[in-house]
């Protein structure tokens, strides 16, 4: 019975443009993170295991959610060619976890 909030937004990367090793957050509440693949072409993400920091690749494909811990640490590959990778990303957090989001942060979540 508790309630759910998203926050969304768009990953576009340019030949050269990676994105770095990082997580979502490390609050015991947090739920999940994610992305859709909407643009993509020969890129994959890498996500760390977090017990024996193994990586472990996954190739994006068009169309694809993928979903993870909101604290598993990923990063991206170089984009390589000339043409956009795009994602749409996503964090979901239950109401106990939005008590450790800023107050004037609020507004970029919404409740589902």
């Amino acid at each position: 019975e508790d309630s759910l909030y998203i926050q969304c937004w768009a990953n576009v990367m340019r030949k050269g443009e990676e994105i770095k090793k990082h997580s979502h957050s490390i609050n015991n509440y947090d739920y999940l993170s994610g992305h859709i693949c909407i643009q993509t072409k020969d890129t994959k993400t890498y996500y760390i295991e977090p017990y024996h920091k193994e990586v472990f690749s996954l190739t994006n494909t068009i169309g694809n959610i993928t979903l993870f811990p909101s604290w598993v640490e990923h990063f991206t590959d170089k984009v390589l060619k000339d043409e956009e990778r795009i994602t749409i990303a996503f964090d979901l957090r239950n109401s106990k976890s939005m008590e450790d989001v800023y107050p004037s942060m609020r507004k970029h979540w919404s409740k589902i």
